[in-house]
């Protein structure tokens, strides 16, 4: 009996042992599981810590271009910049200096027009009082006034309307004082005569004066209308 209890005992011993023995096996299974859960959460954090510090030089890199990128669009955009300012400035002065010549272009025409039109004047006043005048050597009537105006007005107003003799300074005085004498007698309508000067006389050389100045007073008209470039006026 006392046999048996002793063989109870130790088998109980034995359980007990072999219990103990299955929950140290087990707890340290946990620990090792947990170990192992402790270091794949470590490398996770690791492996995570060193995408974000990747991203984070990533995207510093990408800001420093960036800045670069935008630094020099800045100085292209200063150069454009200026050069628009310079060819501002360019055009501006281009402008200027357009509008000026274009001043000086439209003053130039006015004195060219104002000179033409006192031009045209002049030779229309010119024209009239050729063509006032060829009236008059037509017109007996016109004659007869020139006989009986003095000599003094008759001068007068041939000095008025048309230059004497005196104003062309080839003439020799000899030749103007013989103009006037052969203008008179045509006007007249008669032939020159005899005229006696400091006691002789001088047809011949009154003659030989009229066919050098072409017929007396017409080729006188003629020589003023050539050198004025206008047409000379209709004889008789």
């Amino acid at each position: 009996q006392s046999s048996n209890s002793q063989d109870r005992k130790s088998e109980s011993r034995e359980k007990r042992e072999i219990l103990s023995f299955d929950k140290i096996k087990e707890q340290r299974e946990r620990e090792r599981q947990r170990q192992r859960e402790r270091e794949i959460r470590e490398s996770e954090r690791r492996r995570e810590r060193e995408q974000r510090e990747r991203e984070q030089r990533l995207d510093a890199f990408q800001e420093r271009r960036e800045k670069a990128r935008l630094q020099r669009q800045r100085l292209e955009l200063e150069c454009q910049r200026q050069r628009l300012e310079r060819e501002r400035l360019e055009r501006e002065r281009l402008e200027r200096e357009r509008m000026r010549v274009e001043r000086e272009r439209r003053k130039e025409q006015e004195r060219i027009m104002r000179e033409r039109e006192e031009l045209r004047r002049q030779q229309e006043r010119l024209r009239a009082e050729q063509e006032r005048r060829a009236l008059r050597l037509c017109d007996p009537d016109a004659r007869r006034e020139d006989a009986y105006w003095p000599e003094g007005k008759h001068a007068a107003r041939e000095d008025r309307y048309f230059p004497r003799p005196e104003h062309f300074h080839d003439f020799e005085h000899q030749e103007r004082s013989q103009y006037q004498g052969h203008a008179t007698d045509r006007r007249d309508g008669t032939w020159p005569a005899m005229v006696e000067r400091d006691g002789q006389h001088y047809l011949e050389d009154r003659l030989s004066l009229d066919f050098r100045d072409g017929w007396g007073v017409y080729g006188s008209d003629k020589r003023m209308s050539e050198g004025r470039g206008l047409p000379p006026p209709p004889r008789c």
